[in-house]
């Protein structure tokens, strides 16, 4: 069940890109990975996922132009400088991944070249 945004603005509910933004932090928020490694993995698309909230405010800055509603054309550079800052953050969001790599190399490298019966090393299997 979504929870129910705790701040919420007047009129919420009639704007799908706000509809998009609750649903993006419900399924961010309740994301229960099966293991660590889909959590690195995951980092991976995180520039992916900020182009296109980039993308998403470009599209409403060319909506607020003048040439296409009656607005100041500050309403768009004001928009514009939005997706600029939402890009600046995506060359840092494409650190994350490489960083998670090398951090976790003996962890990951297990993972993707695991041992035969590697299974068996597994610390639930392990007691003494």
């Amino acid at each position: 069940m979504a929870r129910k945004p705790t701040n919420q603005p007047p009129s919420a509910g009639m704007y799908p890109i706000y509809d998009a933004a609750v649903a993006f932090h419900d399924a961010a928020a309740s994301f229960q990975p099966e293991g660590v490694y889909q959590q690195v993995k995951e980092l991976e698309i995180l520039p992916w996922v900020l182009l296109e909230l980039a993308a998403g405010f470009a599209a409403r800055a060319a909506a607020c132009s003048p040439a296409n509603a009656p607005l100041h054309p500050a309403i768009e550079t004001t928009i514009g400088t939005l997706v600029d800052g939402v890009n600046s953050v995506v060359e840092t969001s494409k650190q994350l991944y490489p960083a998670a790599r090398s951090l976790h190399k003996a962890e990951i490298d297990r993972i993707e070249n695991p041992r035969a019966n590697e299974q068996r090393w597994d610390v639930a299997n392990n007691h003494l």
